[in-house]
Order: C-alpha cells, then structure tokens, then sequence
C-alpha cells in the first residue's frame, strides 16, 4: 500500500511539473534573454593609471553591483528552471543527474565570479582611494589576486555548464529526429567551448564572457523549446 501511495505522489508530482512546463520554458527564454542584455551592460576598467583606474571603479560601482547582482539572482532562476527539465527527463537518468549537478556547479562558481567582480574590487577601489603610493601597491596585489580567483571561477562555472550540455547532449541523442539535431549542435557547441577554453583561444574578459554567455542562453532557449513544445 505504501509503494501504491509513493506512486500516486510521484505521478501527482509530475504531472504538476508537466503543467507547468510551458510556463517555465517562457520564464526561461525571457531569463536567458534578459542575462544576455544585463552582460552587455557589464562596465569594464580602461585606464592605465591607478589613480584613474580607481576613480573608474568608484564611478561605476552602483552599475557593477547593480548589473551583477541582477546577474546572480538570472543564474540562480536559470538553474531552478532547468532542474524542471531534468526531472521532466527524470533525473533517474545518469546523464540527466549528472548533467543537472555539474550546471549548478557551475552556476555556483559564477556567483562567486560575479561576486568578486561586482562587489568585492569595487568595495577594494573605495578602501584605497586617495592612499598613498605604497598601499596603491597593495591595492595592486590584492586587486590581482581578485582577477586571479574570479577567473578561476568563472573558468570552472563555464566548463561545468559545458559538461551539462554534453551530458544532457547524449540523452538528446536517444530521442525523437528533431531532438537528436539540437543533441548534436549541443554536443559540438560544448566541446567548442570548453576546447577554446582549454587551449586559450578564449579570454574570460568582458568581451570573451558575453560571447560564451551568448551561446549558452542559445542553448537554454533551446531547452525552452522542449519545455514550451512539451517534447521532453
């Protein structure tokens, strides 16, 4: 009777999720597009002075926490909405399971990207602006060693979503005709990425970030499509 219970709770369960599937596909594709246009407003450092590259930071510093914790709280959105898939898919499914871990994963070690970026070195600029020459030094030092773990992040959250694109790719593939196409670009555009990632043809700066963030959105509209078309 118990097992009878556990199932009847389960097929509630999703049939809820499938209900709310179109929805989410929407909220999805509004998310992805709304990531894309926030990164274009990402503010970047031009100067070569410190002095000019603090005042920069301070001038910029209401958008740079504005824009990333916008940022932060779409990922997080993001990796909710796509967990309906995998369970939509079941994350009974190795390739499923697996998938959905590494892209939150991912999404974490973005939020910790973001939040060295948007928050901590323009916290850095306010302490050190107007020091003297020896603590603008350290203000160097701790600057770059900012960049140094923001990178490192955002190199791990990257690689990690690629692997839930190449996981969920191979389940893709054990689908209907139209399917097994996105599977196959899926697959192709996650090794691109990473392999560019891996070999230095791409630089996690402003410019390299919004271009690999570009290409993901694309794929997550494409999951959008399942959820909307309900082809999962």
């Amino acid at each position: 009777m118990s097992n009878l219970a556990h199932e009847n709770a389960f097929n509630q369960q999703f049939a809820s999720l499938q209900a709310q599937a179109k929805n989410v596909g929407i909220v999805l594709v509004i998310l992805s597009l709304l990531s894309i246009f926030a990164m274009l407003h990402h503010p970047s450092v031009s100067a070569v002075d410190i002095q000019e590259q603090i005042a920069e930071l301070q001038h910029e510093a209401s958008v740079n926490e504005f824009v990333h914790g916008v940022l932060i709280a779409i990922t997080l959105l993001i990796s909710v909405c796509l967990t309906v898939y995998a369970k939509l898919r079941s994350t009974y499914r190795p390739l499923i399971m697996v998938g959905m871990m590494s892209f939150w994963l991912g999404s974490l070690a973005m939020l910790v990207a973001a939040l060295m970026s948007g928050f901590v070195v323009p916290d850095l600029g306010q302490m050190y602006s107007g020091k003297s020459s020896s603590e603008l030094d350290v203000f160097k030092g701790l600057w770059g060693m900012s960049w140094q773990i923001n990178q490192a992040f955002a190199e791990f959250g990257t690689v990690s979503w690629c692997a839930a694109m190449f996981f969920w790719a191979f389940d893709m593939l054990k689908q209907s005709a139209r399917i097994k196409v996105f599977g196959a670009i899926s697959l192709v555009t996650s090794v691109v990425i990473a392999g560019s990632l891996a070999m230095g043809l791409v630089n996690l700066n402003v410019a390299g970030m919004t271009a690999i963030l570009v290409a993901v959105c694309v794929w997550q509209i494409g999951i959008a499509a399942i959820l909307i078309t309900k082809c999962y």
